[in-house]
């Protein structure tokens, strides 16, 4: 996750995420992310130790370098990994799903159910409620 490389583009992704401010984040990624060390000099740990190189240190790993990007800008998240072969797919290719969501906010049904409600349909030309 250093900037100028192929992982690099999680930094991106982070500063469209606190400028757009949505209220759902899906992020989709290998099950590397699980164990591929964080590797951010400076941003996300400030010694070298802080990458859990040392026995006597935990590992910080690319997932949590994630969520606390996600934390950082103020958002909850929550991560689950699957195989293909649970949804369907003839492998069982593991890929691990994130939801990320504003902080403060109840969940994310709590965004979905706002969303569907009445008070978000669009007035007719006649300006009554359509639906």
């Amino acid at each position: 996750m250093v900037d100028g490389t192929r992982s690099g583009l999680w930094l991106h992704v982070v500063r469209a995420i606190e400028a757009l401010k949505p209220c759902l984040v899906v992020i989709e990624n290998v099950r590397g992310l699980l164990t591929s060390p964080a590797g951010s000099p400076g941003d996300v740990e400030p010694c070298p130790w802080c990458l859990g190189d040392t026995t006597s240190q935990p590992a910080v790993r690319a997932l949590g370098a994630v969520l606390g990007s996600l934390a950082d800008i103020g958002f909850d998240a929550r991560w689950c990994v699957l195989r293909a072969s649970e949804v369907g797919a003839p492998h069982r290719r593991e890929r691990v799903f994130l939801t990320a969501w504003p902080a403060g906010r109840d969940s994310v049904v709590q965004d979905a159910n706002e969303q569907l409600g009445d008070d978000r349909r669009q007035p007719t030309p006649d300006g009554t409620q359509a639906g």
